[in-house]
């Protein structure tokens, strides 16, 4: 390569301004980078908090109604003198047109709740609620903790308004329970970012609401937690950046809901910072994106222009010379025509080069071919000597595929004979490494049928060798492609044998490689299939 990587080059010099020009563009995004984070978690703090202050404005409003509602029904005939029958077909209706109740029920001073919306299953105390020991102790409106009702077996708050009777003795408490889950509502209609959560907590750090997996966290106490030990410290309107309860990394937004004194919950908004840093995130990678194709492109240009003049063109002259003395005389330069010194020497390079490989592989071809007709040669010569002594027909044949593989070099050799029926052919020898592909071929005489189309087929039906160069892609050896590939065999050609003018069987020939059989090798395979044909004829006499 030149030492690429060594200063000492004028290439790696100029590729190392040009990278350290780069250096400010790159250090100057990044910290872009860093300045859009920063106001992207301020920008996600302050919609935390506004969202959170808007989530608890909308629950102290609902709040407020609240205690109109029930204002308004301790002056309804039916709810103050609590007739259980009229009383929970009028609470039963109002609690079905207000979303924001849960339920709405009349208590007696003992306690006992005598009338609710939501039906009862059976007697049902709340004496030990806050929000009926607050109404009757202070005889006034009164808030209750944020809890799960016994009733509705929803999180909710629950006010209450205590009536009195002409004489100014507790004639009854009428509560109603609002729904915390319109908090949820609230989070679907505010199209909060995706993942950001809205959670409610009671004072005993108790899940009342939470807008994602309300199934698995409703009712179950907060896991410790970073975000816990922050809830318990901060003050309303505060934000953090803490994992969440699911260990989800968000910054949070803190507020405290209306309540009684120093029992009120608390409303947490979580914005995953993901999202929070997402467009910042997509701002950087565009930038430090084009900085590196920029900066791709110059060095590229830096690179290819030392290249182009000088170093591609000396290269290749090189590469070369080399092959070509290791004894390569395929190489080529491949700098092409051109006037300058350069591209006249490589051309002449180039052309001795092709000189050299075409005497070469002539020379080659020769060779081979002389080394293949002298194996045909060899076989020939041993086939007829074993005719000449051997006077047994199988014998005969079994020696005949024995020299078609030694002597001729054949995959494999076989010799098939027809039965007294003229329809049967049986392999009666066989040699070679691929002996198992002739025990599972089936061969048919029938032209019609796909055994019927091979080179040994035709020669039994039209009494005429056939040759087949190529048993991978001819479709006429369809039949047999599979075990031919398996078995290792390119090339295949079957001789007829005759006796008397009538064809009995083939002797059969594979060659490993494809395109194996040519014109003079065939001629000579057809000599020694006629002087199998007159030794198996004096055989028989």
């Amino acid at each position: 390569m030149d030492n690429v990587l060594s200063f000492s080059t004028l290439r790696s010099r100029l590729l190392l301004l040009v990278a350290l020009a780069l250096l400010p563009a790159a250090a100057a995004i990044v910290d872009a980078g860093f300045e859009q984070r920063r106001l992207a978690t301020t920008d996600a703090q302050e919609n935390a908090k506004r969202l959170v202050r808007l989530a608890a404005k909308d629950h102290a409003q609902i709040i407020h109604e609240g205690h109109q509602l029930l204002s308004t029904l301790v002056q309804v005939p039916q709810v103050r003198d609590a007739n259980a029958g009229i009383c929970r077909d009028f609470l039963s209706r109002l609690v079905a047109q207000d979303e924001r109740l849960a339920n709405i029920g009349v208590i007696r001073p003992d306690g006992e709740v005598v009338c609710s919306g939501v039906p009862l299953t059976s007697g049902l105390n709340v004496t030990d609620r806050s929000y009926f020991q607050r109404a009757v102790q202070t005889g006034k409106f009164a808030i209750g903790d944020y809890q799960i009702g016994r009733i509705t077996k929803l999180p909710v708050l629950v006010l209450a308004l205590p009536t009195f009777s002409a004489q100014g003795r507790l004639q009854s408490v009428v509560f109603a329970a609002l729904n915390l889950g319109r908090l949820n509502q609230f989070a679907a209609q505010a199209a909060l970012p995706l993942g950001a959560t809205l959670t409610v907590l009671d004072r005993n750090d108790t899940i009342l609401v939470r807008n994602l997996e309300p199934e698995r966290w409703v009712g179950t106490p907060a896991p410790e937690s970073a975000l816990l030990r922050k809830l318990n410290a901060a003050k309303s309107g505060e934000t953090a950046a803490v994992p969440g309860f699911d260990g989800v990394q968000r910054l949070y937004a803190f507020e405290h809901l209306d309540g009684h004194s120093g029992n009120g919950a608390h409303i947490i908004l979580g914005i995953p910072t993901a999202t929070a840093y997402a467009a910042a995130d997509r701002i950087l990678v565009r930038n430090l994106a084009i900085l590196m194709f920029v900066s791709v492109l110059m060095l590229g240009i830096s690179w290819a222009g030392s290249e182009v003049l000088i170093l591609k063109k000396s290269r290749l002259l090189m590469a070369a010379a080399q092959r070509l003395a290791a004894g390569d005389l395929a190489a080529r330069t491949g700098i092409g025509r051109g006037r300058d010194e350069i591209s006249r020497v490589g051309a002449t390079i180039d052309a001795m080069a092709a000189s050299l490989e075409s005497r070469e592989r002539e020379s080659t071809q020769q060779l081979n071919r002389i080394a293949q007709l002298n194996r045909v040669y060899s076989m020939l010569s041993g086939i007829n000597g074993a005719i000449l002594r051997i006077r047994e027909r199988d014998a005969l044949l079994k020696e005949a595929c024995r020299i078609a593989v030694e002597l001729g070099r054949f995959r494999l050799a076989w010799v098939g004979l027809l039965d007294a029926d003229g329809q049967t052919l049986r392999s009666l020898a066989m040699a070679g490494a691929a002996k198992d592909y002739v025990d599972e071929i089936r061969i048919s005489l029938d032209p019609n049928r796909p055994e019927g189309q091979g080179p040994t087929a035709v020669a039994l039906r039209e009494g005429r060798y056939f040759v087949c160069n190529d048993i991978e892609n001819d479709p006429r050896m369809a039949a047999w492609r599979e075990r031919a590939r398996a078995a290792g065999l390119g090339a295949s050609a079957a001789f007829p044998l005759r006796m008397e003018g009538s064809v009995i069987g083939a002797f059969n020939l594979y060659a490993a490689e494809p395109g194996y059989f040519d014109d003079q090798e065939i001629r000579l395979l057809e000599e020694l299939a006629a002087d199998t044909s007159l030794g198996l004829k004096y055989i028989d006499k």
